[in-house]
């Protein structure tokens, strides 16, 4: 459980035997107890145990202190709009105001407050990134903060005839909200009222909470006396952790030093991987400060194996965006930073430096999907002579390339700024695919020159006829086959091209054999462009290669699902799917109904083996997102399939599908998917055809 979540917890109360009116009075108390040992568990951030007693105890029926429980553990989770949805339902219900004591109503107000500003922050985080989405995305953080604070207004109203303690955490949450409305005066209020409770980890939240609104050394210390007092380590962790944080802004590193190592010990005692990886990052970051670089790698490794261990211990559970934005990404690209900013990397620092990229793909996977991606990353695997990777690696101060050509890595730091290099990259995103005003040319010149000019000797030398681009963030939108060079060669002129994530996966290649083509071309509410001539795409493939297809209403989701039990190793899907940067609004059209990427997911996986290729057409993905684009991989990678082939935006459906069949047209004979594709878009630049509708597929694998 992130260490800024505090849970106000719901009072599980005899109201339960009205609910399980057949139950006997002993069997309510044993649920009564079983409820309480889940918030327990939710509050010690044992949150598999947590989800499994909960729908245990849910079998035998819900009433609203379940509901109220559910969402508390979806808040933990950082599944927000889950949490959010049940808190708001339990509001409108009125819960907890016909109570003699409005405990659960106020933990409700509380906690329902906290759920807002944890998703404006989300918000505020997708804003920065996603630039035309961005007054959508503030304005939607504003929202949701405007909602928190007249909830946490409403607590303190209500807060009078309630607890000491529930009174302290609705002036702490309105406090961190509306910093202004905390004066001198509540701050020495609150502090005698705080003291005043017995010792408990509820009173080293209250301290910690404090800290957040108005931090000083002296109400640290008293956290602390607490936490030593209860000798309770996930208190200890907290408080010890929160003292470094303030040294290290304070410039006292080895006080800070002291302290996080302090705090790590106690979080080591309890495997708490999240509040290790916290840590022992802190102890890297001050250990550079102190000038001990081997110190600081050590710290930063511990650091990255908790981070590991982190992702083992939440396999099957929700993973908190939270999480990752606050803790993991600042800490692996910190690590890259610190591997990569030597005055001569070694070949050791280099591999060491690609397996944090490796880790770091995986847990964008796992924030972006909610779920962490039960993948094994295999050991790089053997490059033929004629083929290259191209790493890039976007840093707050400085961005670099990684090449590698056999088991050998070459370094090439880019000579521009990372924000520079995601300002040009949306924009020529933009440019690239806007058929009546885009200009595509000089985002085409300033790419070539940034990622393929600084490597070109060594391509050249090395006869390197075959690229693979692991992209870093905003870079995987963009189509690099259109790269512009010198002599007005787009880049595909001269090598095949493919995508990867770097995970350790590699190009099948083989031909296409009994293809599973599916189409529709109707509008729907999602999408409401028809495609006409996708039914002419599927007609072609099925002339070309045969297999099975299903068009408009003959596809839908149980027609799939039926057809994916039989040995079809190609999927070909002519119809609307959407990658967007939030998982929630990725969408797959069939000729019924339009399925989350979640239920296309599982369809897909239904199958005892999985699919070797899966080519979408039709897709787009969302330009300004660096999120995006693993969708579109991601759903290769946790289906277990070979290759994904996709398009980066959507084009016209007659040109489509005149440039899919030429794909399989050469992809029948024998050339490789990625080779089919080169000469299906060399093709297109033969006849004078803009990149705009021959650039956006890519090739994907793993």
């Amino acid at each position: 459980m992130p260490q800024k979540i505090f849970l106000f917890f719901f009072m599980v109360t005899l109201t339960l035997i009205g609910f399980f009116s057949q139950k006997s009075l002993s069997q309510s108390e044993d649920l009564k107890s079983e409820l309480t040992q889940v918030q327990k568990l939710i509050e010690q951030g044992n949150l598999n145990l947590a989800s499994y007693l909960l729908e245990k105890v849910s079998q035998s029926g819900e009433n609203s202190y379940i509901q109220a429980i559910k969402a508390n553990l979806a808040l933990a989770q950082g599944d927000y709009i889950r949490s959010i949805s049940i808190f708001e339902s339990l509001y409108q219900q009125n819960f907890g105001l016909t109570e003699r004591n409005k405990e659960n109503r106020l933990a409700l107000l509380n906690n329902y407050s906290q759920a807002l500003t944890e998703r404006s922050q989300i918000y505020l985080a997708l804003a920065s990134e996603e630039l035309y989405r961005r007054q959508e995305f503030s304005r939607a953080a504003l929202d949701d903060k405007n909602h928190a604070l007249g909830l946490v207004r409403e607590a303190v109203a209500q807060s009078a005839l309630s607890s000491q303690q529930s009174q302290i955490q609705a002036r702490l949450n309105l406090g961190k909200l509306d910093p202004a409305s905390f004066s001198l005066e509540d701050l020495e209020k609150i502090k005698d009222e705080i003291r005043s409770l017995p010792a408990s980890n509820q009173q080293v939240n209250f301290w910690l909470l404090l800290i957040e609104i108005h931090s000083s050394l002296p109400l640290l210390q008293e956290a602390l006396s607490i936490a030593l007092e209860l000798n309770d380590p996930l208190s200890l962790t907290r408080a010890w952790g929160a003292l470094a944080q303030y040294y290290e802004l304070s410039g006292d590193y080895k006080e800070a030093l002291t302290a996080s190592q302090q705090a790590s010990l106690a979080a080591s005692s309890i495997s708490n991987w999240e509040q290790l990886a916290k840590w022992q990052w802190l102890s890297a970051r001050v250990y550079r400060r102190l000038n001990q670089p081997e110190n600081a790698n050590v710290a930063y490794r511990n650091a990255v194996n908790a981070v590991k261990q982190l992702r083992y211990s939440l396999t099957g559970n929700r993973v908190s965006q939270a999480l990752y934005l606050d803790t993991i990404e600042p800490l692996l690209r910190d690590f890259l930073a610190f591997l990569l900013n030597q005055p001569s990397a070694s070949q050791e620092t280099l591999a060491e430096a690609l397996e944090i990229l490796r880790l770091g793909q995986l847990s964008e996977l796992d924030n972006y999907f909610g779920r962490i991606c039960e993948v094994i990353v295999s050991n790089e695997p053997s490059l033929k002579a004629d083929t290259a990777i191209i790493y890039t690696i976007l840093l707050p101060q400085k961005s670099y390339i990684i090449l590698r050509l056999g088991n050998t890595y070459h370094l090439f730091e880019l000579e521009a700024s990372s924000e520079t290099i995601k300002k040009e990259a949306l924009n020529w995103r933009h440019q690239i695919a806007d058929r009546f005003y885009g200009d595509y040319r000089p985002g085409s010149y300033y790419f070539y020159d940034k990622l393929i000019r600084p490597i070109k000797p060594k391509l050249a030398l090395n006869k390197i006829s075959h690229l693979i681009f692991v992209q870093d963030g905003i870079l995987r939108n963009l189509p690099m086959a259109a790269l512009y060079d010198d002599d007005k060669k787009f880049l595909i002129e001269s090598f095949s091209i493919s995508y990867s994530l770097g995970l350790g996966g590699r190009i099948v290649s083989s031909r296409p054999k009994s293809p599973l083509v599916v189409a529709a071309s109707q509008p729907s509410s999602a999408f409401p462009n028809p495609i006409p001539a996708a039914i002419d795409e599927a007609r072609n493939i099925n002339n070309l290669l045969g297999g099975t297809q299903l068009i408009n209403e003959a596809f839908s989701p149980a027609t799939l699902l039926k057809q994916l039990e039989k040995p079809h190793q190609l999927l070909h899907i002519a119809s609307h799917s959407r990658f967007s940067g939030l998982i929630e609004e990725s969408l797959v059209q069939t000729g019924t109904q339009t399925l989350t990427l979640f239920e296309f997911e599982r369809i897909l996986q239904s199958r005892q083996s999985p699919i070797k290729r899966l080519i979408l057409s039709a897709c787009q993905t969302a330009e300004g997102s660096r999120y995006a684009v693993l969708g579109l991989a991601g759903i290769g990678l946790r289906s277990g399939i070979d290759n994904v082939i996709g398009s980066l935006w959507f084009s016209e459906d007659k040109k489509t599908s005149s440039f899919i069949t030429s794909f399989y047209q050469f992809w029948k004979f024998n050339l490789s998917e990625e080779e089919a594709l080169r000469q299906a878009q060399i093709e297109q630049i033969r006849k004078g055809t803009s990149p705009i509708d021959w650039a956006a597929f890519v090739c994907i694998t793993p």
